[in-house]
């Protein structure tokens, strides 16, 4: 199979219809990521701040007896690193079934669509399986876990700027 007459493409080329297809869903698909992502900074820059915000007596007293300020935020940043990797390995413990069962079974669309279902003159198989990279998830953790700190930077900034005097005068 050569000679001058002969062209190789791919099949983006070939199938451009497809390719856009394939585009869009990666497309949705990271700005779902981006979304939830958004929402579970703002769970732990909500959790975060309001540790802080109860326990400004307890800094302040810290405080008086000669910690830092860095230190008071480091300390709530590194709490706030544990919650984010007990929660990422919750979230690990309990996802993995269901994205094992995806991977095996499966969901079963074959009443919903019919037999000969094609896009862009392509078959598309009425069960559809979920298929993890290992890059990808791990990717995926490792950027929770940075917006995990990075939610919970302002309000470690918010603790280390407590002053002592008048955290103290809370308690009265």
């Amino acid at each position: 199979v050569g000679g001058p007459d002969v062209e190789v493409a791919t099949w983006r080329e070939t199938q451009s219809e497809l390719a856009s297809l394939s585009d869009l869903d990666r497309g949705m698909n990271y700005l779902l990521m981006a979304f939830l992502g958004l929402l579970i900074a703002a769970g732990v820059l909500n959790t975060a701040l309001m540790s802080v915000l109860e326990r400004r007596s307890e800094f302040g007293k810290m405080m008086a007896l000669g910690m830092r300020p860095s230190q008071i935020g480091l300390m709530v940043l590194v709490e706030s690193m544990f919650i984010g990797t007990v929660g990422l390995l919750l979230g690990v413990l309990i996802c993995t079934p269901a994205a094992w069962y995806m991977y095996v079974n499966g969901i079963d669309f074959s009443g919903a669509m019919p037999t000969d279902y094609s896009a862009a003159g392509v078959l598309v198989d009425p069960v559809m399986h979920i298929e993890l990279y290992p890059d990808r998830v791990a990717g995926i953790l490792a950027t929770l876990f940075v917006l995990t700190l990075t939610a919970a930077s302002y309000p470690a900034w918010i603790a280390g700027r407590v002053t002592p005097v008048e955290a103290i005068k809370e308690l009265t």
